[in-house]
């Protein structure tokens, strides 16, 4: 750079402190005023019109507003109408200040990177998209070694999940082999390593810079990355990088917000906090619907305690901007600022909401469990681990560590030690250097012994050989110190495993009274319903919801669908379908799926929608061509017309749950469709013979109302478990039974495409096919049915799965016959 180029720059900078220093002036009063200055005196005007005339300030007037001449039109220009038209033009132009200069960032900038700080960069994508274009890329990386994009790509999301050096490596290979793409050069600059250790790694990614502010010396990431080189303390301004007021001025240049923006930042590294505070606040006011200066602020505010004032700037943010790369942040933002000023309920609403409208944010749900755990607060902590295992499904893997971290806090403050520990041992396995990691480590130690017990005893009920009781009751003996109800289920398991059933019958049933958790129930009844001892086991489960009710939404579905069982075997197979039904109102949004029928229970809002989702899941398949789902083979009018009864018994059954008075309360946990006290209703109507309800009170206002509230959820029991069981369940059961054909069709099929979009399990996809043929058979679809066994059995035989192998010959030797 010339000598004379780095003097006007540096003027330029002192005139930019100049310009900081009265920032705080009004620019729509700062204009009205100098406009009133120039027109102040019609008489003046009138008196030196010949000056006027050929005034220079006349003459650059006339050319602005295009006047041709200004003597005919002077008369005309500085009447009362012009006048004013005049001032509310400036003022309109004022208005639409923060719309000029404005830069537009490239698409896929990483300018997100210089305003966040690294652990909200993962936050700002979710983790579907995370997992799903990460194996994209690899798989196209497997095939084609050298494609640039796919290099690129993996790069970004590398980034994103905080895995900087691989995603150092992937960018580079882009750059390597498409040298001259403008956006890998950007990324590949903003994602060099700053944390230099000499002057010589510092000065390397200089010159890197300096490259490329040749090449590109408009380029908004690149003179940001210059400015904050400039902070670095092994290199030397101006003779190996110009100082940062330099650049900041070259910033301001190129858009007035991110140049005031980066003055804000050298004020805050000069030490000037209070200028730099006030710069920021300036620019909330200039520039109110643009986001970059509320989170420097908030982060500010936050790191220094101030957290009223943190909460003002979150809230001004959430509601006035709105940049959907940025939403993610502002909600986070908001609802840890309540969440530090005591507002729970505020911030676990807020993260609830937002879950429930972007399910592909799974963030919202960490940050939920999280915050429910650290109130420590035992009305809460049920519905954090849910939320917490329900995130474990789905998030990408670098959160492991810390979502095992706070399950393990909230099964410690619940006293359930088994499952404290399992959390604990997960953690340990995805730990990384860290404070935590280092408890982590220290709390292994502390409960080493615990752990080596309950090694033991679960490695002898998983043995063949029945030897060493007495050690393995030792066992359970030291586990039942920390936690009695698992050393009861243990005990229980061992009981059975020697082949006392009754024992094992009797002495769960004598020791779980004692216990506020369902586990042991629900290991009772599938003891029970094995030794076919089906009304004991439907007795049982009464006593099993109750305990049920406060427990993680995980558990909870478990009871249920124990319940749903134990319906089943006493021949009310209607109503366990019905009460499944209900229970896939907790499943949310599955994306990359085509899951017509679950969607249709979730949205579901009165009695006569639930009861109608099969028929509206197949409309929607038989019009959808992306989908193989063509139900329109098997389900003609003729088939659906013999269905009706079958349909009016299961929406008698639906109105006289939800004609219950009790079955909403605000106490109750998890979400609004768990509020719904299925089971005493059940249990309390299981031999009536009414079957004349209204139909028409199905539409009544305290229906509607009841199915909002379950929409809704009630705060403190937002819960959500996208595992798939429930369907599969409705498919099996219909099948055993021969009811709701139609119902466990289109439950199967949104199995299956779960299973094929997320879960992979080839077992579970051979168990859904042949419940899938089952139901087909039911329908005389033959044909279709056989096609399917014939396609299973192969891999049924491969995977060792004998039993199912057997049903398979077995239904097609049916067909055949």
């Amino acid at each position: 750079m010339k000598k004379d180029d780095v003097e006007s720059v540096s003027g330029e900078s002192a005139k930019e402190q100049t310009i900081m220093s009265s920032v705080q002036a009004s620019p729509i009063s700062t204009m009205v005023l100098n406009e009133s200055e120039e027109i102040k005196d019609m008489d003046f005007f009138d008196t030196r019109s010949h000056k006027i005339r050929i005034s220079k300030r006349n003459r650059i007037m006339k050319q602005q507003l295009n006047i041709d001449s200004l003597e005919d039109s002077y008369i005309s220009f500085f009447s009362q109408e012009n006048f004013e038209k005049l001032v509310q033009k400036q003022m309109e132009n004022v208005k639409s200040m923060e719309n000029t200069m404005v830069y537009k960032l490239e698409p896929g900038s990483c300018f997100l990177w210089f305003v966040l700080p690294k652990s909200s960069f993962k936050d700002v994508i979710s983790d579907y998209e995370i997992k799903k274009c990460k194996k994209v890329f690899k798989g196209i990386l497997c095939k084609l070694p050298d494609c640039y994009e796919a290099h690129f790509g993996l790069g970004k999301i590398l980034a994103h999940q905080g895995i900087l050096d691989r995603a150092r490596k992937h960018l580079k290979r882009a750059l390597d082999l498409c040298p001259m793409d403008k956006l890998y050069k950007t990324w590949n600059a903003a994602l060099q390593n700053t944390a230099f250790r000499n002057r010589t790694e510092a000065l390397a990614v200089c010159n890197m810079f300096k490259g490329m502010f040749a090449e590109y010396p408009a380029q908004l990431e690149v003179l940001w990355g210059m400015m904050r080189l400039g902070f670095c303390k092994f290199l030397e301004s101006p003779k190996d990088l110009e100082q940062p007021q330099v650049t900041a001025a070259r910033i301001r240049e190129i858009d007035d917000y991110y140049g005031y923006l980066a003055w804000s930042e050298v004020f805050m590294n000069d030490g000037l906090k209070e200028k730099s505070l006030h710069v920021l606040h300036e620019l909330i006011r200039c520039f109110p619907t643009r986001p970059e200066a509320y989170f420097k602020l908030w982060e500010h505010y936050t790191k220094n305690a101030q957290h009223k004032q943190a909460l003002q700037i979150a809230s001004e943010c959430f509601i006035r901007v709105d940049y959907p790369e940025y939403s993610v942040i502002t909600s986070l933002h908001l609802a840890k600022s309540n969440f530090l000023l005591s507002n729970i309920h505020k911030a676990l609403e807020l993260l609830q909401q937002k879950h429930i409208e972007k399910p592909i944010f799974t963030v919202y749900l960490y940050q939920y469990g999280k915050l429910c755990i650290k109130t420590q607060d035992i009305t809460y902590i049920p519905s954090g681990i849910g939320a917490l295992t329900e995130v474990l499904r789905n998030c990408d893997k670098e959160r492991l560590f810390k979502i095992y971290y706070w399950l393990y806090k909230g099964y410690l403050i619940l006293q359930e030690h088994v499952s404290a520990v399992k959390a604990l041992q997960n953690c340990a396995k995805n730990a990384k250097n860290s404070k935590k990691a280092e408890q982590i480590k220290a709390d292994l130690k502390k409960n080493n012994k615990f752990i080596q017990s309950l090694n033991a005893a679960e490695l002898w009920l998983g043995d063949q050989k029945d030897e060493k009781w007495d050690k393995f009751k030792g066992l359970c003996e030291e586990i039942g110190a920390f936690d009695r109800l698992e050393a009861d289920i243990m005990l229980g398991k061992g009981f059975w495993k020697l082949g006392k059933d009754a024992e094992a019958i009797e002495y769960l049933l004598r020791t779980l009274p004692n216990s506020t958790r369902p586990q042991g129930y629900i290991q009772v009844i599938k003891f029970l319903i094995y030794k076919e001892d089906y009304r004991m086991a439907l007795r049982e489960s009464k006593n099993m919801l109750k305990k049920a009710k406060n427990s993680p939404i995980q558990v909870w579905i478990d009871a249920h669908i124990a319940y749903a069982l134990s319906l089943t075997h006493n021949s009310k197979s209607e109503k366990a379908m019905v009460l499944l039904k209900c229970l896939g109102k907790t499943m949310p949004f599955i994306p990359y799926t085509f899951t017509p029928y679950l969607q249709n229970l979730r949205k579901a809002t009165s009695v006569e929608e639930l009861s109608q989702a099969a028929e509206k899941a197949t409309e929607v398949s038989i019009n959808c061509k992306e989908t193989s789902f063509q139900l329109e083979n098997f389900f003609t009018p003729e088939y659906l017309q013999t269905l009706n009864e079958s349909k009016l018994n299961t929406q008698q059954i639906c109105y006289k749950i939800l004609q219950e008075e009790s079955i909403l309360t605000e106490g109750n946990s998890s979400i609004g469709m768990k509020s719904l006290n299925l089971s005493e209703v059940f249990n309390k109507y299981r031999n009536s013979k009414d079957s004349g309800s209204s139909m028409s009170s199905l539409t009544s206002e305290k229906v509607n109302n009841i199915m909002r509230n379950c929409e809704k959820g009630c705060f403190n029991g937002y819960a959500v478990s996208s595992d798939p069981k429930i369907l599969y369940l409705i498919g099996k059961i219909a099948a055993k039974a021969g009811v709701l054909i139609e119902d466990g069709l289109c439950a199967i099929e949104d199995y299956i495409s779960v299973l094929q979009n997320s879960l992979k399990n080839m077992r579970n996809e051979i168990r859904a096919m042949l419940v899938k043929s089952q139901l087909l058979v039911q329908v005389e679809d033959f044909e279709t049915a056989k096609s399917i066994l014939i396609e299973i059995l192969p891999e049924a035989q491969v995977l060792g799965m004998s039993t199912k192998e057997g049903k398979i010959l077995s239904i097609l030797a049916q067909i055949n016959n």
